[in-house]
């Protein structure tokens, strides 16, 4: 464990150990120990400790380690201590509306509701997966490992949350109306264009034009109100909104 204490400025700290600061609020947080006449830690992983034990911020040059922050800022957890041979990050996924459900599941029954943990095993260079639906007991689900396929891609697409692809919003009003971007756009008098744009873009719905939402309630014969109830509340991001 390193020990900082005062009289020291954040770049003296990592110019000596070469490391950096991971994010722009690691730099800050740092920056606001030091004022603060503070003294913190810096233990092997790149982990910043405050005076009271608080692990507050990460500073590394280990790209394994960014590999594990990145991945704890999406929701996976860490199991076992990270010097541990079976340390793995873990994370459970809920794929009823992925595009891959049918690559996990031969026979799919829309009743049930289908979960996918993935485990990545950094100090073993391993992934594994198991899947289970909400009648079975996830104890009981097999894992299988993916040994022969290219780790470092994995790891990329879980830090990009490309393991599964969601369809979108659209894509999915579209199947549930039994329709498609032709029709829709015909009978709302707008262009097809428009929304193929959409999707190919991955608009949320909370960018859509007016004259969109227009186009998409005559093409779906629903009035402004009746588009605006049917679906407001299933695909606008309130946590999106500045």
């Amino acid at each position: 464990m390193r020990k900082f204490g005062l009289g020291l400025h954040l770049i003296e700290v990592l110019e000596e150990y070469g490391i950096k600061a991971m994010t722009k609020e690691d730099e800050e947080t740092i920056e606001d120990l030091l004022k603060s006449e503070i003294p913190f830690s810096i233990d092997e992983y790149g982990r910043v400790w405050d005076e009271g034990g608080t692990y507050v911020a990460d500073v590394t040059d280990d790209e394994k380690q960014i590999q594990i922050r990145l991945l704890l800022d999406l929701g996976w957890e860490e199991v076992y201590k990270r010097d541990d041979e079976d340390f793995h990050l873990t994370r459970v996924f809920e794929i009823n509306d992925t595009k891959e459900l049918s690559d996990f599941v031969d026979e799919i029954n829309e009743n049930k509701k289908y979960y996918c943990r993935y485990n990545i095993y950094f100090n073993q260079e391993k992934i594994e997966s198991a899947v289970w639906d909400d009648t079975m007991n996830p104890g009981n689900a097999e894992f299988n490992d993916f040994e022969s396929v290219n780790y470092e891609s994995i790891i990329e697409e879980a830090m990009e949350e490309k393991l599964f692809t969601y369809p979108h919003w659209l894509e999915i009003i579209f199947e549930e109306n039994n329709t498609n971007a032709y029709q829709v756009a015909k009978k709302g008098n707008g262009d097809k264009t428009t929304l193929y744009r959409l999707i190919s873009n991955n608009t949320s719905f909370n960018n859509i034009q007016l004259s969109t939402i227009d186009m998409l309630a005559r093409g779906l014969e629903l009035s402004h109100i009746e588009f605006i109830d049917k679906y407001f509340d299933r695909f606008f991001d309130k946590e999106d909104v500045e």
